[in-house]
């Protein structure tokens, strides 16, 4: 039986398949296959990490129907098992160091999956976006447009007590689950509005943020979320944004604030005042997923802001109708966000 060297064996079981697309991290031990699906007529698209190439996969199958393929490093086990056979036929040294698997939310016929890089319907990305009375419904909703997107998406809409909540527009959400229920989402994001001044002081809120963070991939807030990201004491000598009409009460919760539109500190990222959650979000794919499925959410949602007005942040705005509204703001905030 002639001797087919491992990569070359692994990229025709996949173009037998019908894998059109393959994602993984660039460079050594990953690059023997790589080249043999090329090779082979396979699209191979270097990625960020593993679980972006994974996340990528999945919107591959969920887009076309046809599964796309994750390649990721694997340990010295795998390895060695796939060097020895592989769909009964003798597999050539050197071994190749490293896991295919394909993945489909609407999987090909006879489709198969090999390897630890293991995802499907049943694998879920939960993302926890807390709400109360007095929420901005774009600061959630915004997010959750473009989040809801990305490949295992789950979103969970959580509340100290779970049932309806009012926005400070009388618009209802509805929380269907209490926060205990989401303990470790690997996504948590907090929208502001006038309702986040209730809940400033030690309380339930606050408490499950600070635990929830201690095990998330991702903490998030919009607008004035991120005071209550502060008051959970997450911010402490971290940049760190909000709506521009409270920028400065950031410093009283140890952040610096800034007037940037989007601030990345880590694994912490605070959107400005409303609207800024969806370029948020738009970043957050991006990080997870990769660019072009960022993209394509874009696409989908048709993100492309033309505003008939220049007048979207208070240093573009005319003087007038900034002190005007800084001054309708302040008086909200002493009548309670009445």
């Amino acid at each position: 039986m002639a001797e087919v060297d491992g990569a070359t064996l692994v990229a025709r079981n996949l173009k037998k398949q019908g894998v059109q697309f393959m994602f993984g991290i660039v460079g050594f031990p990953v690059g023997p296959i790589a080249t043999a699906a090329q090779k082979e007529g396979i699209t191979y698209v270097g990625m960020r990490n593993e679980q972006s190439a994974a996340y990528a996969a999945q919107a591959v199958g969920y887009l076309t129907g046809r599964p796309g393929a994750c390649l990721v490093v694997s340990g010295a086990q795998g390895p060695a098992a796939l060097d020895r056979r592989f769909d009964g036929q003798s597999v050539a040294s050197p071994r190749v160091a490293g896991f295919v698997t394909t993945l489909s939310l609407r999987p090909a016929p006879g489709s198969r999956t090999l390897g630890p890089c293991k995802a499907s319907q049943e694998d879920h990305m939960d993302i926890a976006i807390p709400l109360f009375d007095g929420i901005t419904a774009l600061d959630a909703i915004g997010p959750y447009e473009v989040l809801s997107r990305l490949p295992g998406a789950r979103v969970r809409f959580v509340a100290i007590e779970p049932g309806p909540k009012k926005t400070d527009k009388n618009l209802t959400l509805v929380a269907d689950e209490p926060l205990s229920a989401v303990p470790h989402p690997e996504i948590i994001m907090v929208p502001g509005g006038f309702g986040t001044r209730a809940l400033m002081t030690p309380n339930p809120l606050l408490d499950w943020i600070r635990t929830a963070h201690e095990t998330s991939q991702w903490t998030t807030s919009v607008c004035t979320g991120s005071l209550l990201l502060g008051a959970a004491g997450l911010l402490r000598g971290l940049e760190a944004t909000t709506h521009w009409t409270v920028l400065d009460e950031l410093h009283a919760l140890g952040a610096r604030p800034t007037s940037r539109r989007v601030v990345e500190q880590g694994k912490i990222v605070t959107a400005a005042g409303v609207s800024s959650g969806i370029d948020m979000a738009l970043r957050l794919a991006a990080r997870i997923a990769g660019d072009e499925t960022a993209m394509a959410i874009q696409l989908g949602i048709e993100y492309d802001p033309q505003p008939p007005f220049d007048a979207g942040s208070p240093e573009k705005a005319p003087p007038a109708i900034v002190a005007a509204l800084r001054e309708r703001t302040r008086a909200r905030l002493v009548a309670g966000g009445r």
